[in-house]
């Protein structure tokens, strides 16, 4: 994974790696099937890959939510019906922005909040298994 030392750094990597690409447009996205990489579609899994691609994003933001998750679990007071808002609200909709800057056209709308929220959840119930909360 790339390490950058400044989003401008970031930027303009993935500007230089986007030059020349021919972008998959969003009608192409929409007529596969309704699974994508295993996800519920092209959004959720470009919103997954993203937060966990993202060397400022991975460490700034995913870590910490998967380790307030699993603190939750482990102390019984874990509620997955609160914490899909704030994932939607502070987990993705930052991912989204981010996306949009690296070209990647993702509709909040489309992404299955519950899903990246399991995913989460995974991660949790992994940090809890090998005590690492």
């Amino acid at each position: 994974m790339a390490k950058f030392k400044s989003d401008a750094q970031r930027k303009a990597v993935m500007a230089k790696y986007n030059e020349g690409r021919v972008p998959q447009s969003r009608h192409m996205m929409e007529t596969q099937s309704e699974k994508y990489n295993g996800w519920t579609n092209w959004d959720t899994w470009a919103v997954n890959l993203h937060a966990t691609n993202d060397y400022q994003f991975y460490h700034s933001s995913h870590v910490p939510w998967v380790k307030n998750i699993a603190r939750k679990k482990k102390r019984g007071i874990y509620d997955r019906k609160q914490m899909v808002p704030a994932i939607k609200k502070y987990y993705i909709k930052p991912i989204i922005k981010t996306a949009k800057e690296d070209g990647d056209d993702i509709d909040i709308n489309k992404v299955n909040a519950v899903e990246i929220t399991e995913a989460l959840e995974d991660e949790a119930d992994d940090m809890i298994k090998y005590r690492e909360v």
